[in-house]
């Protein structure tokens, strides 16, 4: 009986529309028969889609389902083809007791319903959702079948290579073709798929495309080499580079938007000896923070320790790890919590990764003379209250940071070491004085990115007695990766952060004025309470959310 309630009923006892405005949306709908009535209240901004989704759910007993953040099943989405999604904005999403769950926007169309039934052979229970969340899965998880055809479109129908003076000439008369139709589709499925860099890399025969996933590169296409100098050219336009010049390496950028998504990608490129080597870095476009402070990963007692040192106005607090281990991103998150109208932050970044509200950014430009210490020395006289360095790389830099911290600035940056510890010991031998060291230092936090299990494929299984050594005895089974249609057979479904965070008090400044030995130091900071990397990797790995190739990585990468 429920399911026989019209929409606009169910929308006037809910309280989200009164009589008077079903009625203006029925009028408009008897001009405009084809459109829905849900969508016609919407236009008409009378109720939200938000709203509308929330009535039906209460009223049909269909939950909300977040498609964004839904492991969809691979053998679900293959039970309908992707037109019959696209047409109807439907799309299967896992399987429950012999049912099939279905998330669709209007529950109501009993007709869609019984087709997939028809369709698939299974019984539907219906799962509610936005329809730009519907879109948004279907162009996820059918996109492997969209990269293919665009792939196969360019390889059937680009044969022939331009030479370079046509490639000189070429300008955006490129548009249009199938090249551009490859990397467009190359890139919006890239995206789609949490995908953090695209590499584009020519061989004696093919160009192999391949996409980094969780910190890991998969083989994700193949094109005929016959398009390579197409496809670099379509890139090097977009970037702003001289796609005439296949010599020396280049570096540019530009803004990717197609449909709902958007990124804004940064390009490098480096000559082989097959052609050059295309690497595309996918950044979230938009100028607001990716992240919150407190959506990155950090433990409660480590959150607190940053917190608590992000709000004196003097010192130093540094981010160390290697390369990819996402110091940027916890900069950027500390900033968050420092951004006001009435606090001048200004950043020197090589590059910009994301051009964010209320702080002023600036670029190295080395070629031009603009290094990270002339840019500091310039910022010192912008009456600036927070330094962000985008990394610590030589001895003036440093020397110039920790001069700033103590002259009366909060200075954030990052440095590469292995752990908090060895950091004090890095600024030591970069020539800065243990005094300075220890009287600018507020913080130190080691970082690393850590691969989490597919909850839905893990496996236990028992540990060796050298494997159980080597992770202290701490105990006999573990779990593994697997690989199922959940985590595109990878065992893996996302990344996060782990940390150890050092928070600099008056007996550490004493020791490191002393020169006390790092050893000393890290016995000192773990009886107040540091807690070291492999500790937290280990702990992640008990308790089933990551693997032994995982804890291995994290220790072997600290000791």
């Amino acid at each position: 009986m429920k399911k026989n309630i019209p929409i606009g009923q169910l929308l006037i006892n809910s309280g989200y529309i009164n009589q008077k405005q079903l009625d203006r949306a029925l009028e408009v709908q008897r001009k405009m028969p084809d459109k829905k009535l849900g969508d016609i209240l919407i236009d008409l901004d009378y109720v939200s889609e938000e709203n509308m989704l929330k009535a039906l759910s209460e009223r049909l007993n269909s939950p909300l389902v977040d498609l964004k953040n839904y492991p969809i099943s691979r053998e679900a989405t293959d039970l309908i083809s992707e037109s019959y999604a696209r047409k109807n904005n439907v799309i299967p999403i896992d399987f429950e007791d012999n049912l099939l769950l279905v998330a669709l926007n209007n529950p109501l169309n009993l007709y869609i319903i019984d087709e997939m039934k028809v369709l698939t052979g299974f019984e539907i229970k219906t799962m509610l959702s936005s329809n730009d969340d519907i879109k948004y899965a279907i162009d996820k998880y059918y996109s492997d079948s969209a990269v293919k055809s665009a792939v196969e479109n360019i390889n059937r129908t680009f044969i022939n290579e331009y030479s370079e003076s046509e490639l000189s000439a070429l300008g955006d008369r490129i548009e249009g073709t199938p090249t551009v139709a490859a990397v467009n589709t190359i890139i919006y499925q890239a995206v789609l798929k949490d995908a953090s860099d695209i590499h584009i890399e020519p061989t004696k025969n093919n160009i192999n495309v391949r996409i980094r996933i969780n910190g890991d590169l998969i083989n994700y296409s193949t094109m005929n080499i016959a398009a390579h100098n197409s496809v670099v050219s379509r890139l090097k336009i977009l970037a702003g580079v001289n796609i005439a010049e296949k010599r020396l390496p280049q570096d540019g950028g530009f803004h990717f938007e197609l449909g709902n998504v958007k990124a804004d990608i940064r390009m490098s490129t480096l000559p082989t000896v097959h052609g050059e080597k295309i690497v595309l870095r996918l950044l979230s476009a938009g100028n607001k923070l990716p992240y919150t402070i407190r959506q990155i990963g950090l433990s409660e007692k480590n959150l607190e320790k940053i917190i608590k040192m992000s709000k004196i106005p003097n010192g130093i607090i540094l981010t160390t790890g290697p390369t990819g281990s996402g110091k940027t991103t916890t900069l950027y998150a500390i900033l968050g919590e420092l951004i006001k109208s009435s606090v001048n932050i200004i950043t020197v970044e090589d590059p910009v990764e994301r051009i964010i509200d209320g702080i002023n950014q600036v670029q190295i430009n080395n070629k031009a003379g603009l290094t990270f210490a002339n840019s500091l020395r310039s910022i010192l006289r912008q009456d600036p209250d927070i330094i962000m360095i985008g990394e610590i790389r030589d001895a003036e830099t440093a020397e110039i940071g920790v001069r700033a911290s103590i002259t009366g600035h909060l200075v954030l940056g990052s440095i590469h070491t292995n752990d908090s510890v060895s950091t004090i010991a890095r600024l030591i031998d970069m020539g800065i004085e243990p005094y300075m060291v220890a009287a600018s230092l507020s913080g130190i936090i080691s970082q690393r990115l850590v691969k989490k299990l597919c909850p839905h494929c893990k496996e236990k299984y028992n540990l060796s007695e050298s494997q159980r050594i080597f992770v202290g005895g701490a105990a006999e089974t573990f779990y593994r990766p697997v690989g199922c249609n959940k985590c595109d057979y990878t065992g893996y479904l996302s990344r996060t952060g782990i940390y150890e965070v050092i928070e600099v008090d008056s007996t550490l400044r004493e020791m490191i004025s002393k020169k006390v030995g790092i050893h000393e130091i890290r016995n000192y900071a773990i009886k107040k309470g540091l807690k070291p990397l492999k500790d937290t990797i280990v702990e992640m790995a008990l308790k089933g959310e990551t693997s032994l190739e995982e804890v291995e990585k994290i220790i072997y990468s600290v000791e």
